[in-house]
């Protein structure tokens, strides 16, 4: 699967980079291509993990509670993601800065990281949540009916006919995440300021963020000379986003392969 996204990214990417970076150039604007780079390695890391996990953790708790769980169960568990799936970004962030502002941890590249991706993959995981649950009514009922007369309990139901029923659903959700991840900006941009504002402090080296995150944050305080300067960063961001958009569709069928 990811060979597929760069393999079908990468093009896009390098039109973009090279048509960015002409312009910009043409015009006087700096872009710093270290900086560029060390951002879009994390927006990519960070998506990666973020719509791995959050995909796993949405479709398992679908999949159970669909499937599997009792009734009182499965009011329990939908009222507890619909709690988190309202839940605004800013409140993933408050509490991710929280975490990293007051508590002993040190602000090293690691512990950013790993507080980045579970922000994210929690934030994910509960709109996964909800379009596995579509997925899974979408499926004819006689998958598990012949399933459960050929003896399946309902789990062996759930793992071994439905979620191989659902598996291009699933390919499709994972890229969705995945766009959903690179663009995600409110919270990161929270955990990285809080992240480097612990680091003055600490002396110590932290992420400087993802594209969305410093976009944001460089929008926020109306700078235009580095605005500027981030304009091929956010064509890239675009053009990633899209293509994981149309890769999820096609995946799924809506969008045929030519």
């Amino acid at each position: 699967m990811c060979a597929v996204a760069v393999v079908a990214i990468a093009p896009l990417v390098f039109l973009v980079l090279l048509a960015s970076a002409t312009a910009a150039l043409a015009r006087g604007i700096h872009f710093a291509w270290d900086t560029f780079s060390m951002l879009a390695a994390a927006t990519v890391a960070l998506g990666l993990v973020g719509a791995t996990l959050g995909t796993a953790l949405g479709v398992g708790a679908a999949l159970y509670v669909v499937e599997i769980a009792a009734p009182s169960t499965r009011q329990t568990i939908k009222a507890l993601v619909g709690a988190l799936h309202a839940v605004p970004a800013v409140g993933y962030g408050i509490v991710a800065a929280g975490v990293i502002l007051l508590t002993p941890l040190l602000p090293n590249p690691l512990v950013t990281f790993a507080i980045a991706a579970i922000v994210l993959s929690i934030m994910i995981a509960s709109v996964v949540f909800v379009q596995m649950r579509r997925a899974l009514r979408a499926l004819p009922d006689h998958l598990r009916e012949v399933a459960g007369a050929a003896g399946a309990d309902p789990v062996n139901v759930a793992v071994r006919a439905v979620l191989p029923a659902a598996q291009r659903s699933i390919a499709g959700i994972w890229w969705s995440a995945f766009a959903l991840a690179l663009g995600e900006a409110t919270a990161l941009a929270m955990v990285f300021s809080a992240a480097q504002a612990k680091s003055v402090a600490a002396s110590a080296v932290v992420l400087p963020g993802t594209l969305a995150s410093i976009l944001l944050q460089v929008g926020a305080m109306g700078r235009s000379t580095e605005s500027l300067g981030l304009a091929p960063a956010a064509l890239v961001l675009f053009a990633m986003t899209i293509a994981s958009v149309i890769l999820g569709r096609r995946a799924v069928g809506h969008v045929p392969w030519p």
